[in-house]
């Protein structure tokens, strides 16, 4: 059992405690996104990790789009279009003082096709000083999404910020 898992699932109410040998998960409803500033190449990279099937009803709420099959051999052409404008809309990044899109790189399905990581980049930044995160990715389906952001700072240094429907967005400072 995934220890850090359960213990987030503890605090979050997701955990219905049963026998003591039995737990009962409830469907969970979270992503998570690892973001560094890379000084050598003048870029913050993302790494978002986020459940498929939970993904394709976010973009077919956005615009109808259906039966994606993101990750398949059978993913629609349109897919990576869609998520990219999907997230353009609920991961927004301002970069001291100033919006800043991202770049796509790639994706890749996790080895048991459950979720996707999606690679996204926002090159040509020199340096961070003040950094406003807007992460309400699958929020407009779930009243109990929440989202992860896990930020490496140019030291080295690791925070986490944990998003929720009635927190939206983070300020950090380097």
């Amino acid at each position: 059992m995934n220890l850090p898992l359960l213990l987030i699932g503890v605090i979050a109410g997701w955990w219905i405690p049963g026998e003591f040998s039995e737990a009962t998960f409830h469907d969970l409803h979270i992503s998570k996104t690892e973001l560094a500033y890379n000084p050598e190449d003048q870029a913050i990279q993302m790494s978002l990790h986020i459940f498929t099937d939970d993904l394709e009803r976010g973009i077919e709420a956005m615009n109808g789009a259906t039966d994606l099959k993101i990750s398949t051999e059978h993913e629609k052409e349109e897919a990576t279009q869609w998520i990219y404008d999907y997230l353009s809309t609920h991961l927004q990044l301002t970069i001291d003082g100033e919006r800043r899109a991202f770049d796509w790189v790639g994706k890749e399905p996790t080895p048991d096709y459950q979720a996707v990581w999606i690679y996204l980049e926002i090159p040509g930044i020199p340096a961070v000083q003040d950094l406003e995160v807007r992460y309400d990715v699958l929020m407009e389906l779930y009243d109990d999404q929440r989202n992860i952001l896990m930020v490496m700072d140019p030291q080295g240094k690791r925070t986490y910020h944990l998003f929720e429907p009635k927190q939206k967005t983070v300020e950090i400072h380097f």
